[in-house]
C-alpha cells in the first residue's frame, strides 16, 4: 500500500495564473496589431513585465502552437481545405 497526501488549495494561491484567457488573448491580439508593451499594459491593467513575458513566451512557441492548432482543426473537421 502506498501512502499519499492530498491537499486542496484555494484558487487565489495560484496568483501567477490568475488571469483568464480573455485577458491574455486580448494582450496577444493587441501585440499582433503592433501595440507596444507599455500601451498594452496600461490598457489591460497589467505590468509591462507581464505583458512582455506573455508575448515573448507565445512568440517562442509559435511553431508548436501552429502545429497543435492545425492538428486540432483537422480532428474537428477532416474535410476542411
Amino acid at each position: 500500500m502506498r501512502a499519499a497526501t492530498h491537499m486542496l488549495l484555494p484558487a487565489n494561491v495560484l496568483v501567477r495564473r490568475a488571469d483568464e484567457f480573455t485577458v491574455s488573448g486580448e494582450v496577444l491580439g493587441r501585440a499582433a496589431a503592433g501595440q507596444g508593451y507599455g500601451r498594452i499594459a496600461t490598457a489591460m491593467g497589467r505590468s509591462a513585465w507581464t505583458v512582455r513575458s506573455w508575448v515573448r513566451r507565445v512568440g517562442g512557441r509559435a511553431g508548436q502552437l501552429r502545429s497543435g492548432l492545425a492538428e486540432w482543426i483537422v480532428a474537428l473537421d477532416p474535410d476542411r481545405p
